[in-house]
Formats: C-alpha cells, sequence, structure tokens
C-alpha cells in the first residue's frame, strides 16, 4: 500500500471517529497499531470492533470478511464512504437481535448507527 492510501485511510479513520465521537459524545481514538498487530481501526469502542474504509471502488464482501476476522469475539462493524457520499455502516442482523441466522447484513447512515448503538449498549464493556 502506498503513502497517499494509506494518508487517505488515516484520514478517513479520523473523519469518521470525530463524526461518532460528536453524535456520541465520546472521545475515540485510532488503533495506530493496526498495521503492525492487526485488530479493528479503533480502540475503545466496547464490544464494536469498526473496520474503515474510504475507497472509491466497493469491496463490501472483501471488506465485511476482513471485519469479522479483526472482531474475534466482539460486534463487526463496516464503515465506508465513497467521496461526496455519506458514511454507510454496516453490521450483521444476528448482532442486533433481529435474525438468529448471521450473513444477512444491514447498511445504514450514521445516525441510525448511532441509534442502535446506544439501544444496543454496544460501548458498555
Amino acid at each position: 500500500m502506498g503513502k497517499s492510501q494509506r494518508v487517505k485511510g488515516a484520514t478517513g479513520e479520523r473523519e469518521v471517529l470525530g463524526l461518532l465521537g460528536e453524535i456520541l459524545q465520546r472521545k475515540f481514538e485510532r488503533n495506530i497499531t493496526q498495521s503492525r498487530y492487526g485488530g479493528a481501526d479503533c480502540i475503545d469502542m466496547g464490544r464494536i470492533k469498526l473496520e474503515v474504509k474510504r475507497q472509491e471502488r466497493l469491496a463490501i464482501k472483501d471488506w465485511w470478511e476482513q471485519a469479522q476476522r479483526q472482531a474475534k469475539d466482539g460486534v463487526p462493524v463496516l464503515a465506508y464512504r465513497q467521496s461526496r457520499k455519506p458514511w454507510t455502516f454496516v453490521l450483521d442482523c444476528a448482532d442486533v437481535c433481529l435474525l438468529e441466522a448471521r450473513g444477512n447484513l444491514i447498511h445504514m447512515d450514521i445516525e441510525t448507527f448511532c441509534l442502535l448503538v446506544k439501544k444496543m449498549k454496544f460501548l458498555e464493556t
């Protein structure tokens, strides 16, 4: 991965964490050791293991698989955005008790995601 791609990724992570922090009234930090040790893109999000993608070409299936691998025992969440479009959040219906079977993904905007986080108490450890 080139330097410009890493910078764009880090900028995307800061952007989405800033927006989430404003809405949820919490401070979230990037996981700056993720490239070396793996793991989610953000620390201090309780059970949520966030994977952030800021790319023009969508690869949701691949990104979702990455989010699942990195989540381990947490709740995988994918946040992605293309230029001039809003952030979209993806999580599995089973993680919000809507369906028992895994593999049914929900796509939602940031406000809906934050409401769900509050309702499901995902930030509590």
